[in-house]
């Protein structure tokens, strides 16, 4: 498709003195998807008389007036959990009374408590639910986004929540990306055998969503509340091993090393990373992992690193 966005403003890379500012009205021409030239509007002219290509399709252009809003590239999302069942308000309501996040999680709130509601959700209605966070993302101008598993926590449930967050492209335009987080907390009927748990995570659920194609990535929660540096190893191993990309849960609530031990496996991306100590930086710049910051999390669980 071949676009003419006439009066909009834009921030290009190139400073003046006053930093980056939002430009006088500009006159974007789009061929083929690629920007091809951004020029000042005259405010006289008409769509016919902007500047277009010679290329043997510059007539088929659709012209928009974009009256003086500003014109950005679409918005990524590289971290969410998009899909769940139910809702922790009553843990908004501890936390503002001082429980902390952790103690939350060991009376059987948090991530559990939200594994109770999905479990128990038809994967129709996932996506029933997922659609209206979903809108409010593309109103901010959001255009692609990863979502993630992780309130499953079995096989069955871990896969029936990739589908449900693939299924959001058949509803909106919208590009997205599914991450197995199936290692995100031990399970209650495995709450005296992690290990056991990981086990079921590397031997059966990745394999699976490999072979379904439905993940394209598989991240960790390594935290004391989640797996310790060796199950986390273990779930990055079998990543690689099916050919999936690695991410991390990592440094959130403790420094347990989780970030490096990511670089070391060429991880795309670790995230929170609220208590990343100076080696774990280190480590992070030699692989070119990026650090995902994650401050709407840090300031909802009332935080303080």
């Amino acid at each position: 498709m071949n676009l003419i966005l006439k009066n909009a403003r834009v921030v290009s890379m190139s400073s003046g003195a006053d930093g980056y500012q939002p430009s006088s009205p500009q006159d974007i021409v789009i061929e083929d998807g690629k920007i091809v030239s951004i020029s000042c509007s005259n405010h006289e002219a008409h769509a016919s008389e902007v500047e277009q290509p010679s290329t043997d399709n510059s007539a088929d252009y659709i012209t928009y007036d974009c009256k003086n809003k500003l014109v950005t590239p679409g918005l990524i999302d590289c971290h969410t959990h998009l899909v769940f069942a139910g809702n922790r308000a009553n843990e908004f309501e501890q936390r503002l009374n001082g429980v902390s996040y952790t103690d939350i999680a060991k009376q059987g709130g948090g991530i559990l408590a939200t594994v109770t509601a999905t479990r128990a959700a038809q994967e129709s209605e996932l996506v029933e639910m997922a659609l209206p966070r979903l809108d409010g993302l593309l109103r901010s101008g959001v255009t692609s986004i990863e979502v993630k598993s992780g309130y499953g926590l079995t096989l069955e449930d871990e896969l029936k929540m990739l589908r449900a967050a693939k299924a959001l492209e058949n509803h909106r335009r919208i590009k997205i990306t599914t991450t197995l987080l199936a290692a995100h907390a031990v399970p209650p009927e495995y709450k005296e055998k992690p290990d056991s748990y990981i086990d079921l995570v590397c031997q059966e659920i990745i394999p699976k969503a490999a072979e379904q194609g439905l993940a394209d990535a598989v991240d960790v929660f390594c935290e004391s509340i989640g797996f310790n540096l060796e199950q986390t190893e273990r779930v990055f191993a079998a990543a690689k091993a099916h050919g999936l990309a690695i991410k991390g849960h990592t440094e959130q609530l403790s420094n347990m090393g989780g970030s490096a031990l990511a670089a070391k496996y060429g991880a795309l991306s670790v995230d929170h990373v609220e208590y990343l100590d100076e080696t774990g930086v280190k480590a992070l710049a030699e692989s070119g992992t990026v650090t995902t910051l994650l401050p709407g999390a840090f300031y909802f669980l009332k935080e303080t690193q």
